[in-house]
């Protein structure tokens, strides 16, 4: 991919990142060489670090085949990912909070795939229809809390 080719919204968000012009790449050592930069042009890595902050975006090296599917909501997308072995329920629960907890994820979608046992996503050919929002009554569950607040990790815990 050339630079010209990348969005400017991706352009953006790796200028707020630490930027390094060169990297040890064959060594995971605390002590590899990296030589940071501010110039996008000069940079050959990007930190999931935040540059000046106390945080991080989340940048993945995805070893297996992925693909990244707009959804029929604006700026929102499914991403499906085929793993080498299969995950196992438990960890998969893991992974859900986890992204929810960072934001990645919307609360709603971990609790019904939390109560489904599965994650389910649209096919990438089918769009979502609007469904008619019916009126308040008395007798209506209440509104779900967030996920933080409304159920506590299973007895065996989560992390």
């Amino acid at each position: 991919m050339n630079r010209d080719d990348v969005p400017p919204e991706l352009i953006e968000l790796l200028s707020q990142l630490d930027l390094y012009g060169n990297v040890a790449w064959q060594s995971y050592d605390e002590d590899s060489r990296r030589d940071p930069t501010r110039d996008l042009n000069a940079a050959k890595a990007a930190s999931s670090q935040i540059n000046g902050e106390d945080g991080h975006y989340l940048l993945l090296d995805i070893d297996v085949p992925a693909w990244l599917v707009p959804s029929s909501t604006p700026g929102h997308s499914h991403l499906y990912v085929k793993t080498d072995k299969p995950i196992q329920w438990e960890n998969l629960q893991r992974l859900l909070i986890a992204l929810a907890l960072c934001g990645v994820l919307e609360d709603g979608y971990v609790m019904a795939s939390l109560d489904r046992e599965s994650t389910t996503l649209r096919l990438p050919w089918v769009r979502k229809v609007p469904e008619p929002i019916p009126p308040w009554r008395a007798d209506d569950p209440p509104v779900p809390q967030p996920l933080t607040e409304r159920r506590s990790p299973p007895e065996k815990g989560l992390f």
